[in-house]
């Protein structure tokens, strides 16, 4: 059977399963391929998904590609990242229960009112409160506008846009110490112009417009918790900055926001936009199932993670010109560093010849220079994971939260590097690669 699946252009000699096994895993090439990057022709179907480049960011969006192509529930993500290949996972989604056809068009309706919160909306607002004026949980985009805009259709599209998402509508109120969603049937985004005469740079006005927004808090018991800057310096030069609390979306709900205002802004209304799709799992819904697993699986998990953090655990000692301040602030910043094409593709490679992904490489070498900085073989390393939870509607802005912590004891600066997390990633090899002598 196998053999002939691997002909999937052909016709199986016999049989409505082989059929219907080929064509399962003739779908599922097209959509790594589109997912890879990849020409058809080098994705073959008997080889593992991790030797063809797939990572963890990638491995989620190949679940939703999934999930929203062929209307079935997606493979477990230890799957994806354990090694299989696409007989594999044509196999896997063969042997189980089709699922519910996922939703055609890109809208979710959900209930108004009062809504339970995640265990991640519940984290992130209790932090918040911890501290009020930190914007930590804030999201924001910058672009730069040129050519004539028409700034009242621009504002009716955030109106729209906000309409069509409940999780833009919705504010977060305390009730006997414990958070609550509210869900408005009408609540418009913040909208500011902020007029800047022609006197600054674009590059300088671009800097200024994304930093702006971080020195304004958000008032979650109020509302808004979406907020547009748009910085004028002419009719045909325009800085726009999207903020929003992480509480009510993610940053794949930036991408569907833009994606939105891209339609909609040449109609000025919701024209050409489907229509909202009827019974869709939307991010209530999804709360609830939330909890009624956790009331099945929590103490398992909880015991699960009691065991990997374990003990007391290390503060990181990097040689630093200063102090670790006594109290932790949110000031801090990103350097950006390019790997380039070679090393890129070096990259690549030792992480195909481990049986890793990308980003369990770069993790592994990330802690190796740890390591090498503070002599320290007890690390931890928190990562937020991109993805959606499989039963998550896609279409829909909303807060998913997906974090990390891998923990691993390095004994030495030359030994191996063990697997770099401590239990997200079921696939992560025993061995990544030898560390340089030069360590």
């Amino acid at each position: 059977m196998t053999k002939q699946w691997q002909d999937i252009d052909g016709q199986p000699e016999t049989g409505s399963d082989l059929s219907a096994a080929a064509h399962l895993a003739d779908l599922l090439r097209h959509s790594t391929a589109e997912v890879l990057g990849r020409d058809l022709a080098a994705v073959p179907l008997d080889c593992p998904l991790t030797a063809l480049g797939l990572d963890s960011l990638g491995a989620a969006e190949l679940q939703d590609v999934i999930a929203r192509r062929l209307g079935v529930d997606p493979p477990d993500w230890e799957l994806l990242l354990d090694g299989a290949t696409l007989l594999d996972l044509a196999a896997d989604i063969a042997a189980r229960s089709p699922a519910s056809p996922p939703p055609t068009l890109p809208v979710v309706q959900e209930a108004g009112g009062e809504q339970p919160l995640s265990a991640g909306q519940r984290a992130i607002w209790f932090l918040q409160r911890l501290a009020p004026t930190s914007a930590a949980y804030h999201i924001t985009a910058a672009v730069r506008i040129e050519g004539e805009l028409d700034v009242a259709a621009l504002r009716r599209c955030f109106g729209t846009i906000a309409d069509r998402h409940p999780a833009l509508r919705t504010t977060f109120f305390e009730r006997d110490g414990m958070p609550v969603a509210q869900v408005h049937e009408r609540l418009a985004p913040d909208f500011a112009v902020v007029e800047l005469n022609g006197l600054d740079a674009l590059p300088a006005l671009l800097s200024d417009a994304a930093a702006r927004p971080f020195d304004l808090g958000f008032d979650l018991e109020k509302g808004p918790l979406l907020r547009i800057d748009l910085f004028r310096r002419s009719e045909r030069e325009h800085a726009m900055v999207l903020t929003l609390h992480h509480l009510v979306a993610d940053f794949h709900s930036l991408s569907l926001i833009a994606g939105e205002l891209v339609q909609l802004y040449p109609h000025g209304d919701a024209s050409g936009l489907p229509r909202p799709a009827a019974g869709a799992v939307g991010y209530a819904d999804f709360v609830r199932r939330e909890q009624t697993l956790l009331e099945a699986e929590g103490e398992r998990l909880w015991t699960f993670w009691q065991n990997a953090l374990r003990g007391p655990l290390p503060d990181l000692d990097l040689p630093t010109d200063h102090p670790r301040p006594a109290v932790q602030s949110d000031r801090g910043g990103s350097v950006p560093l390019d790997f380039g094409h070679r090393l890129t593709a070096q990259a690549q490679a030792v992480a195909q010849e481990s049986g890793a992904t990308l980003f369990m490489t770069l993790l592994a070498g990330f802690k190796a220079l740890l390591h090498r900085a503070t002599g320290q073989g007890d690390l931890l390393v928190g990562t937020p994971v991109s993805g959606r939870y499989a039963d998550l509607a896609a279409s829909s802005a909303c807060a998913s939260t997906r974090s990390c912590c891998a923990r691993r004891s390095l004994p030495s600066c030359r030994s191996a590097i063990s697997s770099p997390g401590c239990g997200g990633w079921r696939s992560t090899p025993s061995r990544i690669r030898t560390i340089p002598s030069r360590c």
